[in-house]
């Protein structure tokens, strides 16, 4: 169903922690202001995906 954050994408994305906002496995994405948003940030969507590039993710992301 689009626009559901509880789709297996997202599920699986809480299980790590989010190198955008840096958002804790099993929370929710926020926004700057912290404010929650709706789907996980692409970038934590990838890592679930492939968790041996975490390393990298972490070093080159921009703060």
């Amino acid at each position: 169903m689009p626009g559901n954050d509880d789709q297996p994408d997202h599920a699986a994305a809480r299980t790590v922690p989010c190198p955008s906002c840096g958002a804790n496995p099993e929370r929710k994405c926020k926004r700057p202001g912290g404010h929650r948003v709706r789907k996980c940030h692409a970038a934590r969507v990838e890592r679930a995906e492939d968790p041996e590039d975490e390393q990298t993710e972490l070093t080159s992301s921009p703060r």
